[in-house]
C-alpha cells in the first residue's frame, strides 16, 4: 500500500498490506483555526522545515496512524527517532497496527552503513536492506550530482525530512493559511498541495495530453492514491504535525468533497534530546533472511522517486 498510496514519497510512514482502497472517516485534526493566508511561498516553507529539522542533533516523538481497509477503521500507533552526529543520519521509525486478527509492525532503521525495513503484517515477515556506502559511491562513478553530498545526507534514506522533500517534488502547493494547533500549542502553517505534472502523467501515462493541458481526470487514479494532500508545520519548529492524504469522495458527485484516506499525527515531539543509542542499531531476525535493495534504492534516486 505504501508506494501506491503516495507515489513514493513518504514510504517509510505507511505500512504495506492488501491492496484494497483505503478509506478513512474524516476526522477534524486538533487544531484548525486559520487566521490568514500568506504570502510566502510554500515550496519556500517546506524547505525551511527541511532546514530545520535537518540543523538538530536530536528529534524524536510519538505518532498516531488512520486509514481503513475492507471496510474496517485501522489505528496504529509508533515512535519516531531521529540523530544527527557529525555529517551522519540516523534514525529508527516504528509503527504497530492491526491487520484483521494479526498484529503488525514496520521498522525501518538507518545505523549508519544500512538502511533496513522489517515489515510483518498478516503473520508474512519481509526484511529488506540498502548498502548506503555502496549507493554513494555507484552514484559516484555514474557521475550523479547527489555524489557531492555525504552518503548519509543522500535524499531518499528516510525520515521526516525525506518525506517533506518527497511531498516539494510530488506536489505543487499554493499559499499557505497560519492558525493555531491545539496539542502541543504552537502557531502552524496549513499547506495543500496537488500533483504536478510528471509524477502524475507517470501515473496516468494515457493521460498525458491532457495532464499537460491542464485537465487531467484525477478520477483515473487508483482508488488508494489521493488528489492532494495537507500538511501542518510548525512555525517555530518546522515539524508536521499532521500529514493528511485526500481523496473526492466518488458519492458526491452532485456536491463534491473530499475525505481524508490516510492521516499521521506526530505529538510529544521533542529535540535536542538525548537518544537511546541501543535505538540506532539494528539487529536482524535471525530466522529472517534479507533481499539487499541497494541497486533499486539507488535506480529511485535517479529516477528523483
Amino acid at each position: 500500500m505504501a508506494a501506491a498510496l503516495t507515489g513514493g514519497i513518504g514510504r517509510w510512514a505507511i505500512p504495506s498490506g492488501p491492496s484494497q482502497p483505503p478509506r478513512v472517516a474524516s476526522s477534524a485534526p486538533p487544531a484548525a483555526s486559520a487566521s490568514g493566508t500568506s504570502e510566502q511561498t510554500v515550496p519556500n516553507l517546506l524547505r525551511a522545515a527541511v532546514h530545520a529539522l535537518e540543523s538538530r542533533e536530536t528529534v524524536s516523538a510519538k505518532l498516531r496512524y488512520e486509514a481503513q481497509l475492507f471496510g474496517q477503521r485501522l489505528l496504529g500507533s509508533g515512535s519516531y527517532v531521529e540523530q544527527r552526529p557529525g555529517r551522519d543520519h540516523l534514525f529508527r521509525f516504528e509503527l504497530r497496527f492491526q491487520l484483521g486478527d494479526s498484529p503488525s509492525s514496520l521498522v525501518n532503521v538507518c545505523d549508519g552503513r544500512y538502511l533496513w525495513e522489517y515489515r510483518n503484517t498478516g503473520g508474512k515477515s519481509e526484511l529488506s536492506r540498502v548498502d548506503i556506502v555502496r549507493a554513494w559511491r555507484a552514484l559516484e562513478r555514474a557521475g550523479e550530482p547527489l555524489a557531492a553530498h555525504h552518503a548519509m545526507t543522500l535524499p531518499g534514506l528516510g525520515g521526516v525530512p525525506r518525506l517533506l522533500n518527497g511531498l516539494d517534488r510530488h506536489f505543487e502547493f499554493g499559499p499557505g493559511q497560519r492558525g493555531k494547533w491545539s496539542n502541543p500549542p504552537a502557531i502552524v502553517w496549513r499547506v495543500e498541495g496537488r500533483w504536478r505534472r510528471d509524477p502524475l502523467a507517470r501515473m496516468l501515462p494515457d493521460q498525458a495530453q491532457a495532464i499537460a493541458e491542464g485537465r487531467a481526470d484525477l478520477r483515473r487514479l487508483p482508488p488508494q492514491v489521493p488528489d492532494k494532500v495537507v500538511c501542518y508545520l510548525g512555525e517555530a519548529d518546522g515539524f508536521p504535525y499532521r500529514i493528511e492524504f485526500r481523496r473526492q469522495s466518488p458519492r458526491a458527485a452532485e456536491h463534491p468533497t473530499d475525505e481524508c484516506i490516510l492521516a499521521v499525527d506526530f505529538y510529544d515531539i521533542r529535540f535536542d534530546e538525548p537518544i537511546d543509542p541501543s535505538l540506532l542499531r539494528y539487529q536482524p531476525p535471525s530466522d529472517t533472511e534479507f533481499s539487499d535493495q541497494t541497486e533499486n534504492f539507488i535506480q529511485r534516486l535517479k529516477e528523483g522517486r
